[in-house]
């Protein structure tokens, strides 16, 4: 339904390699990424932000080239232009007797209210990847270059988005020690706001390169800083 509603027609299937897919390869996390804080995180909250980290790379290459017109249309040997592989991979967990469960992630400010918009949030990002690569790789026809209209300002939600994302997970590590222990001591809480601090900057650092700065900003899924926890179900 988020597909049909930004672009008005069902993606059609795209033909891309795992370790190939997007405009670099293969999916890593650049070494300067790689910090004291993303090495404090579980090895699948890595994965997570390997992806998002990715995302927002390709994003902003895409928009560069479509500036340049060489996406008209996206000449990728197959590949999509945003890396989008696996996505269902980053939440789906095999059990050992045989069953599948799911992580979901919701926003809490106290753990006592969680908001489960983080996921829809989530769902809608990686929809709007989607979205993106399907108009970018799809033949000419007379609808194309309506939809090629939107996808500046798609670009722009999609690496907002990525960077907001980007630093709700940088700080899942911090985050479950905020929820779990009474007191938390002062360098916890500092380096949580350092955390909050670091991703205001990068999004303002994003600002200039966007097409529409002001109405990438105004969608983001949510204005005040949050905690950010990981429930597993059974399916």
């Amino acid at each position: 339904m988020l597909l049909k509603k930004l672009f008005g027609k069902k993606p059609a299937a795209m033909a891309a390699t795992p370790d190939a897919a997007g405009l670099a390869a293969p999916l890593g996390m650049p070494e300067a990424e790689q910090d004291a804080i993303f090495r404090a995180q579980p090895a699948h909250i890595q994965h997570i932000l390997t992806v998002i980290q990715r995302i927002a790379g390709d994003a902003k290459r895409v928009a560069e080239l479509l500036q340049q017109g060489a996406l008209q249309p996206w000449g990728g040997g197959g590949h999509a232009p945003i890396y989008c592989q696996g996505i269902e991979r980053l939440f789906k967990l095999a059990n050992t007797d045989g069953s599948t469960s799911y992580r979901s992630y919701y926003y809490t400010e106290d753990l006592k209210t969680m908001d489960p918009k983080a996921q829809l949030h989530l769902s809608q990002f990686f929809g709007r990847v989607m979205a993106v690569n399907t108009v970018l790789t799809a033949a000419p026809d007379k609808q194309r270059a309506a939809r090629m209209q939107a996808v500046p300002g798609v670009l722009d939600s999609i690496l907002v988005e990525a960077l907001y994302f980007k630093g709700f997970f940088s700080a899942f590590a911090i985050s479950r020690s905020l929820l779990t222990t009474p007191q938390p001591g002062q360098t916890t809480l500092a380096e949580y706001a350092a955390l909050i601090a670091r991703t205001k900057a990068d999004l303002a650092a994003a600002a200039p390169q966007l097409h529409d700065a002001a109405a990438a900003f105004a969608a983001l899924p949510k204005g005040n800083p949050s905690l950010l926890v990981e429930l597993i179900k059974a399916y």
